[in-house]
C-alpha cells in the first residue's frame, strides 16, 4: 500500500452501497473495508480538510457517519440529528479510524481496532 497521492478515483456512494452498506453498520467499520477502500476515503477526507474537493468528497465518509450514527443511537428516533460542528467532529474522528487502520495493516501493529461500541466514543480517544 503506497500513501503518495497517485490517481485514486472517486469514491461512488452505489458501489460503497453495494461494498459496505448493505452488509449494515459492520460493514463500514473501517477494519472491514478493503484497502482500496480506504484509500479512496483517506483521500476524500484529506481533500475535504484541505477544502481542495467538492462536496462530491463528502459522500461516502457522511453515509458511513450516519449508518453508524443510526445503529448507535438505535434506541432513539428513526432519525439522526448533529450540528454541522458535531458532523465535522465525526468525520475528524472517522478520518483518524480510517488512517489507524491503514497503519494498523501497513505496520503490522497491534492496534485494537473502533467496534460499533467504541467508534465516536470520547474514551476511544483518549489513554
Amino acid at each position: 500500500m503506497n500513501f503518495s497521492e497517485e490517481f485514486i478515483e472517486q469514491s461512488n456512494l452505489l458501489e460503497f452501497k453495494c461494498d459496505a452498506l448493505d452488509f449494515g453498520p459492520e460493514g463500514t467499520l473501517p477494519y472491514n473495508l478493503s484497502d482500496t477502500w480506504l484509500r479512496k476515503i483517506d483521500r476524500d477526507m484529506r481533500m475535504l480538510m484541505k477544502n481542495d474537493g467538492d462536496s462530491g468528497n463528502l459522500t461516502v465518509p457522511l453515509a458511513m457517519v450516519t449508518h453508524l450514527l443510526f445503529w448507535k443511537r438505535r434506541e432513539d428516533e428513526n432519525t439522526v440529528s448533529f450540528s454541522e460542528q458535531e458532523l465535522f467532529n465525526y468525520i475528524e474522528q472517522l478520518h483518524f479510524e480510517i488512517t489507524l487502520e491503514l497503519f494498523r495493516r501497513i505496520s503490522g501493529e497491534d492496534i485494537v481496532p473502533a467496534t460499533l461500541e467504541t467508534i465516536f466514543s470520547e474514551n476511544r480517544y483518549s489513554s
